[in-house]
């Protein structure tokens, strides 16, 4: 059975910075600042609080929904366990 060629990856010194020179980038400053994304620069209470709101303005959107469509009405029996919801 033969084996699969290892591929071993080639790295090449010019590379990086002939992309950075034909995007327009000074070559000085190619690679060297990290990579930048939001969720790494916004701290994780700000996301915390953006994904409630998030989730508030969802139940709302769904209340409306339900208010708009004339309300649903849920009975529930289970032995003795009786439970019934209406909303409108």
């Amino acid at each position: 059975m033969r084996s699969l060629p290892i591929v071993v990856p080639v790295q090449c010194w010019n590379g990086g910075l002939n992309l950075a020179r034909s995007a327009g980038i000074l070559w000085s400053f190619a690679g060297r600042w990290p990579g930048m994304s939001i969720s790494s620069r916004v701290p994780n209470l700000l996301w915390a609080l953006f994904w409630i709101l998030v989730a508030i303005l969802l139940v709302l959107l769904a209340a409306l929904l339900v208010h708009h469509f004339g309300g649903f009405g849920l009975t529930f029996h289970v032995g003795y366990f009786h439970f019934q919801l209406g909303v409108s």
